[in-house]
């Protein structure tokens, strides 16, 4: 899943009362109004409020682009990171290659500098992706990947395969606002499916996406230190050293 902004969403049925929208407190602004009703519509034709039997649904999603809710963030961390590499990697890389080709010992920085380089780019358009063009919630996104609570539940009793599956019949039924997270299931035991999901990831980040973010199976899994950590983010932005 891309960078976004972390938004739990609920809805209720035509008539109901939801519980409130919250958002981050780095989220500033109102831009709430349009979003229960598209969301209602979604979990109603999807005929969830009768598989769940529940009159409200609290969803944990992502908003994208990231770009419209943390122009600050863009501005002062991943864009003035980027071009101040670029920048300097570009100088560096320049005056390397008029050194001439017989000296190793500049000719093996050149080659490092240029990797940088490289990297540095990637890493640009890596987020750059994420950002789009929004003039207004019509150009928003909205990705659920977790079902937080409906009446009398919280599901943390269905593994994170239950989860993702449900809220892909939410986005099969939305109008486009809604996304579907991609997902995979991994046996860490078996060679061959990890080699798969290896291969997964990469796929994903060749093709400009940030990463991936491994879970255990159970939504909420002990082991024998107690709790076991919920996720953790395997990202490819980064820059070689």
């Amino acid at each position: 899943m891309g960078p976004g902004a972390r938004r739990p969403q609920s809805g209720c049925r035509e008539g109901g009362l939801a519980p409130p929208l919250i958002a981050r407190p780095q989220c500033p602004g109102d831009w709430s109004f349009p979003w229960a009703a598209w969301v209602r519509s979604a979990l109603t034709a999807a005929n969830l409020w009768t598989t769940l039997e529940t009159t409200w649904v609290c969803l944990d999603c992502e908003l994208m682009p990231w770009s419209a809710k943390a122009q600050e963030l863009l501005r002062q961390q991943y864009a003035a990171v980027g071009a101040a590499a670029q920048a300097s990697l570009t100088e560096t890389v320049a005056a390397l290659e008029q050194v001439p080709s017989d000296n190793l010992d500049a000719q093996s920085l050149l080659d490092r500098y240029k990797k940088r380089l490289e990297a540095v780019n990637l890493y640009v358009d890596s987020y750059r992706r994420y950002c789009w063009k929004v003039q207004s919630v019509n150009d928003l996104k909205l990705a659920p990947f977790h079902i937080l609570a409906t009446e009398g539940q919280v599901h943390i009793q269905h593994d994170h395969v239950w989860h993702m599956e449900k809220i892909a019949e939410i986005c099969k039924a939305g109008d486009g606002l809604l996304v579907t997270t991609p997902h995979k299931q991994v046996d860490v035991a078996d060679v061959a499916s990890v080699q798969e999901a290896t291969r997964w990831w990469e796929d994903l980040t060749d093709h400009g996406g940030e990463g991936m973010v491994l879970k255990p199976f159970d939504f909420v899994l002990r082991g024998r230190r107690g709790l076991v950590q919920p996720a953790i983010i395997v990202s490819a932005v980064a820059v070689s050293t």
